[in-house]
């Protein structure tokens, strides 16, 4: 088995490769996004592994600017990490995060965030942010409200030259992702 890394701009996502990665995503999680590509809005950059033809692995990247104390913050969110069944235990998710990371740290942002299980992405270098968040909510396709609130899969890992403020109310300025 030889596992390929591809990088493609969302904007460049063929109609099959859309699908292929719909079909991960439902497999992998329990909502399955709707038979979406995506959460709750489409992203700017996918990571895909591929096994020959078969898409084993998937990360979607976003590159955004987050709010905290009045200043503007680049970030990148890492999104929608998922693996294969027959792919798993084999590397992928670990490969995958570790070039977003890279992404991410020969980029402008200062942080790499996620939504995840902190006993999972703490090996990554990442960990459990407790700030507020304000974010949009949205349910069901539909901005719905602006919420503020902690959220205990909030994780963070410095990629940039700053450091993150554990007591700032962070403003998502958006969506969770």
């Amino acid at each position: 088995m030889t596992i390929s890394i591809e990088t493609i701009n969302e904007l460049d996502l063929t109609p099959q490769t859309d699908a292929e990665i719909a079909a991960l995503l439902m497999a992998a999680f329990v909502s399955g996004f709707g038979g979406r590509s995506y959460y709750r809005q489409r992203h700017h950059l996918r990571l895909l592994a591929r096994d020959g033809d078969v898409l084993a692995g998937h990360v979607a990247l976003l590159y955004r600017a987050i709010q905290s104390r009045g200043q503007l913050i680049p970030i990148i969110g890492l999104a929608e990490v998922a693996t294969a069944s027959t792919h798993r235990g084999q590397g992928i998710a670990r490969t995958l995060i570790t070039q977003s990371l890279q992404i991410a740290q020969d980029s402008q942002a200062q942080f790499a965030l996620l939504f995840g299980d902190p006993a999972h992405y703490n090996r990554y270098g990442f960990r459990r942010a407790q700030n507020q968040l304000r974010q949009l909510d949205l349910k069901d396709g539909h901005s719905s409200a602006v919420t503020t609130a902690p959220d205990s899969g909030f994780m963070v890992a410095p990629t940039g030259h700053l450091d993150w403020d554990d007591a700032a109310e962070i403003d998502l300025m958006g969506h969770e992702f």
